[in-house]
């Protein structure tokens, strides 16, 4: 397992939209017209990409959050 640094106040603002996303998902957010329209949008200019890659790769908010993690000081990693 791998522990990375974070500041306390970014990991309070990701505790916060868990929570938020959770709530919006346990009142079913996911059937509201339009829900994630633009998600691969959003993907492809956050991993500056076209959409086109993104479509091909199938590529999900899980690489963001892969791409995100690079910018963290990993502080132990354990096998």
């Amino acid at each position: 397992m791998n522990y990375f640094k974070i500041k306390p106040e970014e990991l309070r603002d990701l505790l916060i939209n868990t929570a938020r996303l959770q709530c919006l998902e346990a009142n079913g957010v996911d059937n509201w017209f339009g829900y994630m329209d633009n998600r691969e949008t959003y993907i492809a200019d956050v991993l500056d990409m076209s959409l086109d890659e993104i479509k091909e790769n199938d590529l999900q908010f899980s690489d963001v959050a892969d791409k995100w993690l690079q910018n963290y000081e990993l502080i132990e990693e354990e096998d």
